[in-house]
């Protein structure tokens, strides 16, 4: 996917943070805090109220499970089953994270009265390709591929009509912020800041 001028700024702020400071994690005795990228967005991870040892431990439990999550939705990962979904037109023994996910496409698209459409991605494929201004006949082309009928969902796969792709970013960011705070409050944290595209404070 081509990154937008917003997201590589993005991106590369983070990165120069990080070669500035030696790491985007950092630790204090009372928590510990991971500033990154994720689904192609500003990360922001605050951990408050624990030993700073404990605070780093289940920090970077936080961090796999974001990664995980990005192998699953992300259109920045070409190996993720998103993108792979959007390349092969088809994903065999999707993952029980996807079919969730899915899930919950299918109930908003319904209740906005088809306003949420996740397979507006070749609108903007388009643009992307055209340098923000596809012309006329391309952009008809991609609009013709939008409509939540081109995908096929079962236990076994998810399939989409030829030319058709899904941008899952209005929804993944918060579907992995809250996973993120589960696994938070499962270890029995109280207070923290989670950013991944979306915001939940904890205490």
């Amino acid at each position: 996917m081509s990154l937008s001028r917003r997201r590589f700024i993005v991106i590369s702020a983070s990165a120069a943070a990080t070669c500035l400071s030696g790491t985007a994690a950092s630790a204090t005795s009372h928590g510990a805090r991971w500033k990154g990228v994720a689904l192609g967005a500003a990360a922001d991870i605050r951990l408050v109220g624990l030993p700073a040892h404990h605070a780093e431990i289940l920090l970077r439990q936080v961090r796999a499970e974001i990664s995980r999550l990005e192998d699953e939705f992300s259109l920045y990962r070409a190996s993720s089953a998103l993108s792979r979904l959007n390349k092969d037109g088809r994903l065999e023994q999707p993952g029980g994270d996807m079919l969730s996910l899915l899930g919950l496409v299918s109930a908003m698209h319904a209740a906005s009265g088809g306003r949420f459409d996740p397979t507006v991605q070749p609108v903007w494929d388009a643009y992307a390709r055209s340098a923000g201004k596809p012309d006329k006949v391309r952009l008809a082309a991609a609009g013709r591929l939008v409509g939540w009928q081109n995908v096929e969902i079962d236990a076994g796969a998810v399939r989409l009509s030829d030319g058709s792709a899904l941008t899952l970013n209005g929804i993944a960011q918060g579907y992995v912020t809250d996973r993120v705070v589960a696994l938070l409050r499962q270890a029995g944290l109280q207070n923290a800041l989670v950013e991944v595209g979306e915001i939940s404070a904890m205490g």
